[in-house]
């Protein structure tokens, strides 16, 4: 199978500053709040949130962990920019490879964000569409948590 390839660009208006905004990036035990679907799970096996810094993960429905996934830190300017690299697999092999960029843009009392998703996908089409629906949804659950919050 050949990979594929996609661009995800998705924006939003976040009902919180820059810098609550980057709280919830930078701090894993709050993003799992907001990262994980429901039925679904995340265990971070390592963190270390800096540039140059990785994360290890395991992911998959409640209870069975099947997934693999490694996070690079590449830039990091603290309330504006982070970009990384995200690497999806199993024991079997890599599912996807990732460049992510979140750009926060201060607005006073919100935040516009666009993330944009390089995708690259070993696994079909399906990678993708997991790609875009789950950020979409991260999105939405950031919004509702930062909207609880205010």
């Amino acid at each position: 199978m050949h990979p594929l390839h996609e661009t995800i660009v998705i924006t939003a208006t976040l009902p919180a500053p820059p810098g609550a905004v980057w709280e919830q990036l930078a701090d894993p035990e709050l993003r799992l709040a907001w990262t994980v679907p429901p039925g679904q799970e995340l265990v971070y096996d390592a963190t270390d949130f800096s540039e140059g810094g990785r994360e290890h993960y395991r992911c998959g429905p409640a209870g069975r962990l099947g997934l693999d996934g490694e996070v690079r830190y590449l830039r990091l300017i603290p309330g504006s920019l982070l970009v990384h690299s995200e690497l999806l697999g199993t024991p079997e092999g890599p599912l996807s490879a990732a460049l992510l960029s979140w750009e926060l843009e201060d607005h006073g009392a919100t935040t516009r964000l666009r993330l944009c998703d390089q995708v690259t996908s070993f696994a079909g089409l399906a990678m993708i569409e997991g790609h875009c629906e789950g950020f979409a949804a991260s999105l939405r659950q950031l919004e509702a948590v930062l909207a609880s919050r205010a």
